[in-house]
């Protein structure tokens, strides 16, 4: 390893030379090459002459730069081109998950899986290769996966073959491995949402293989001995882990036949170990549902704070030619603003009940939930309003409007998923699992030939009171309520019919207008080649940054301001968040503005953005959409109505977000220590603000904050995506050339003091440390990415000393918050019941040991390559790239930001690493119980 190590990075005994990061990127250097010598237009020729293995394999078919072949014993493989950002991912998809389990042994696949990834040789060494091994396990399949340099793919994909033979367990790690599932287990059970919805599941399916309260799952580790479990997870592996029930899926910048070639190597002599019908009968477990063809009600209390109401309608059965219409009915019931279930759940306070719809099919049989938050006093009127709205459109079907809709927000998200190439490798296996769905690229043409009635459809087919489901899980001093199924189904028929009555008569619902559909299925031939990022400026208008690339028919965008929450004070805390939410709560209030449906109806997607040094909005669009949609979005941002009811809604959405964070424990130590290190600055101010000040935040203070920051303000303006260089301005520029307008550079902060010490708050289940920082841009935030790496990363010392031996903690995580006035570092660690000053002790003295002994070398140049590959795998995300951007820009590093992050982590040092570490992780440690 080290050997390779030091080809790879041109490394000599006991010095580091210039590091070596593009010969990693060679592969996607040469393909670039060749993309130069076509015109702009033109896509690039993937793949090598092909080379057929008829004595190898069942079959083969190749479509465009994918190749699908299946090995004679059954092992599928597929393998894709997709030669940007020089990096490669594999999914190892084991079609079987929980789903197999029987009740005896409840939990083993997902014991197997995170045993898998956290101690196994097999994940340390895709960690020495600057990957990772990603587990996840569902019902129906077990999905490993790992996203690497390109140059490092044969021995990646050599160790997931690896995981397809019989495994090594220790039982000292699975007697560990199992504690740590069971307190993970046990504290999502303490939250009332898993709650409920454990409790919900348990009521819908006969036999839940998803563990109840005191679940089969923790009797199995609890009763059972280490030895005992191995048996069971080495019979589970033998039993599933068979080529016959394998997809190997790999995406990235590669030679497909080189990869095809080793592919056949490694997976091609892999042999069952159970025969065929055995195995066939054991993977053919059905989903199986409660009261089919009744309605069930079920009403159970608890010391909630407030009511959950869950939904759902079982599918049995569901036909290959239903699965999309039934998700776009998932859009069309609750994706989005303008989604049937959030217009219609408005309440008397201004707020909407929070709700979220999903579809979930498992072998032809599934179930689509709708899970609400309804209020105390308005738990009957919420679920007359979702059947109500079901019924409308049972009985008139959905609007060409809604199902457009609908479509352009499912193809919005597919393509968001298709930038990550761990998703789209992922995403190629589901596809293959499930034998229904289409290929990456044939999304669009399928939606396309979805229609209205093919909606109906499904609702007359599935939607039924008869397959309904429906839990009212209620705080204990809660009204009684007395209802029997029966009782209550022919109440809410009453109930649902009056309603629709009245909303026939007040939207006049039979007089839909008759129009035709606007959904388009965007065609775009792949081109590879990587542009540069950009700077123009519009004479007296904004500053743009923009990206052109032409991998996917994708835009991302971002409008933003200096300032913001770095001029807040503790008295109006929060009012930066609560402008842009109530400025978004405007633009999208039908009355107000022409553009509001019509732009989700485009596929716009839009979410608040509020840093630490600038604030705005952030939005996704299918690429036709952009000159249409973006001139609107700028003419609202420089003329909205602001509106007392959008203040309310918008205040009251942010307070439901405060009261519903997850892992609550672990979000106020943070926010304690995050105020303690920052002191008096405004960097230690929640964004959220506090219910306090708030609830001090009226019409007016909003409307001066827009007048100081925003209005006669030139925005910032980012882009990245399907575009063709500035032309997408073309329609606006005039609009945004103004004298009027000022430009404003960032806020020239006062650096924050150090406080040469660090930070530690300590609650029952958590430990929080805190450190001053590097500030955001600096030559110091690279180092610590290496820091971290060595710390938390696939192969951390901290992660393998607190999971070791008598475990201490469930996760650990470092985390950076740095701008431009300062910044600082946390670790936060989720911890077992009484371990906190044990687990404090670990991190300082592995701090320590940072600061005072050099890393071993061959440790140092892994977590080089790993701290790069993280950066450009996070880089795939347009979001991501449109924020980063932004926070590198404000900190005055350029649109070439990114060349200098990679030149400086490459060029770093050991000694480097020990003067990081005495700068900012000071022993000495501040506490406050």
């Amino acid at each position: 390893m080290l050997i390779l190590l030091k080809l790879l990075w041109g490394a000599t005994t006991g010095t580091i030379l210039v590091m070596r990061w593009p010969l990693l990127l060679l592969p996607i250097l040469v393909l670039v090459a060749g993309v130069r010598a076509q015109s702009s237009g033109q896509s690039l020729r993937l793949g090598a002459e092909r080379v057929d293995y008829p004595k190898q394999f069942k079959s083969r078919k190749d479509t465009e730069n994918l190749t699908r072949i299946v090995l004679k014993n059954g092992l599928t493989v597929l393998v894709e081109e997709q030669p940007i950002n020089g990096l490669f991912a594999v999914v190892t998809y084991v079609k079987s998950g929980y789903g197999q389990e029987s009740p005896e042994v409840y939990g083993v696949s997902q014991l197997l899986g995170q045993l898998y990834a956290h101690h196994s040789q097999i994940a340390r060494k895709i960690g020495g290769q600057g990957s990772g091994l990603r587990v996840e396990t569902r019902y129906s399949s077990i999905r490993m996966s790992s996203c690497g340099p390109a140059n490092n793919w044969s021995r990646i994909l050599k160790l997931h073959a690896d995981i397809l033979r019989a495994p090594e367990l220790d039982p000292e790690k699975i007697q560990l491995e199992s504690s740590v599932l069971i307190e993970k287990r046990r504290r999502k059970m303490q939250s009332s949402e898993v709650l409920v919805r454990q409790r919900f599941l348990n009521f819908v399916y006969a036999s839940s293989p998803i563990p109840g309260f005191l679940s089969p799952f923790d009797r199995f580790l609890v009763l059972k001995k280490p030895r005992e479990i191995r048996r069971e997870l080495v019979k589970f592996h033998a039993n599933y882990f068979h080529p016959d029930n394998v997809i190997v899926s790999i995406s990235g910048s590669f030679n497909r036949e080189k990869i095809l070639r080793e592919a056949l190597r490694l997976f091609g002599n892999l042999r069952s170990s159970v025969d065929g019908a055995k195995f066939k009968r054991a993977n053919s477990k059905k989903v199986l549902l409660r009261g089919e063809q009744k309605f069930r009600y079920l009403q159970a209390r608890s010391e909630l704070d407030r009511p959950y109401l869950q939904m759902a309608y079982r599918l049995a059965s569901v036909q290959k030619e239903d699965y999309y219409p039934l998700l776009l009915l998932s859009y069309i019931l609750g994706k989005g603003h303008y989604s049937m279930f959030r217009q219609s759940l408005s309440t008397g306070d201004g707020s909407i009940v929070r709700h979220k719809v999903e579809l979930k099919v498992h072998q032809n049989t599934g179930v689509l939930f709708i899970s609400l938050l309804p209020p105390l006093d308005g738990l009957d009127r919420t679920e007359v309003t979702i059947l109500s709205q079901v019924e409308l459109l049972r009985r008139f079907g959905v609007s060409l409007r809604q199902l457009d809709r609908a479509k352009a927000l499912l193809l919005k998200d597919h393509y968001k998923r298709l930038e990550r190439l761990r998703e789209r490798a992922l995403l190629l296996a589901e596809n293959e699992a499930g034998d229904s769905f289409e290929e990456l690229s044939g999304l669009a043409s399928l939606l396309i030939k979805i229609q209205p009635k093919q909606i109906s459809r499904v609702l007359e087919r599935y939607l039924l009171h008869r397959n309904l489901c429906l839990l009212e899980y209620l705080p204990e001093k809660s009204p009684e309520r007395s209802f029997t199924s029966e009782g209550l189904l022919e109440t809410l028929r009453l109930l649902i019919r009056a309603n629709v009555a009245q909303e026939i008569i007040q939207k006049d619902i039979q007089r839909q207008v008759v129009e035709k559909s606007t959904f388009w299925a965007p065609k775009l031939v792949p081109n590879y080649f990587k542009y540069p990022v950009r700077r123009t400026s519009i004479l007296r208008g904004p500053t743009v940054y923009f990206q052109e690339e032409h991998v996917l028919p994708l835009v991302h965008f971002g409008i933003f301001f200096h300032g913001g929450r770095v001029q807040e004070s503790t008295k109006n805390s929060g009012i930066t968040e609560l402008l842009i939410h109530t400025l978004i709560q405007g633009a999208l209030r039908p009355k107000d503005f022409r553009g509001n449906f019509n732009w989700e109806r485009l596929g716009l997607e839009m979410k608040v953005v509020n840093d630490l040094d600038f604030f705005g909005i952030q939005g996704t669009m299918p690429s036709l959409a952009v000159e249409k949609v973006f001139g609107e979005i700028l003419q609202w941002i420089r003329k909205p109505t602001l509106l007392r009811e959008d203040v309310d809604r918008a205040r009251q959405n942010i307070l439901a977000t405060l009261n519903g964070v997850a892992h609550r424990e672990i979000f106020d130590l943070f926010n304690l220590v995050n105020a303690r290190i920052f002191g008096q600055h405004s960097y230690g101010l929640s964004r959220y603000g506090t219910p306090e000040s708030l609830a001090n935040l009226d019409l007016d203070a909003l409307e001066n904050w827009y007048t100081l920051n925003i209005k006669r303000v030139h925005p910032v303006i980012v882009i990245k995506g399907n575009i063709q260089g500035t032309s997408f301005l073309r329609n606006f520029v005039s609009f945004l050339s103004s004298s009027k307008y000022e430009t404003r550079l960032p806020k020239q902060l006062k650096r924050m003091e150090m406080r040469q010490g660090s930070v530690m708050e300590e609650k029952v289940r958590g430990v929080v440390l805190g450190f001053d920082g590097p500030q955001k841009g600096s030559r110091d935030e690279a180092l610590l990415s290496i820091a971290k790496t060595i710390l938390v990363g696939s192969d951390g010392r901290l992660i393998k000393l607190l999971r070791k031996g008598n475990p201490l903690t469930l996760d650990v995580s470092l985390v950076h918050r740095g701008g431009v006035g300062g910044g600082a570092v946390f670790v936060v660690v989720n911890i077992f019941k009484g371990k906190e000053k044990v687990v404090s002790e670990v991190i300082v003295k592995e701090l320590e040991r940072l600061e005072s002994t050099p890393v071993r070398e061959t440790e140092f140049l892994s977590a080089l390559v790993e701290s790069i590959t993280s950066f450009k795998i996070k880089q795939q995300s347009g979001d991501n790239f449109v924020l980063e951007l932004m926070r590198n820009i404000v900190a005055g590093q350029g649109e070439n930001y990114a060349e200098k992050y990679i030149s400086q982590i490459r060029n770093a040092n050991r000694s480097d690493l020990m003067a990081l570490a005495r700068r900012y992780f000071v022993a000495k440690v501040e506490t406050k119980n």
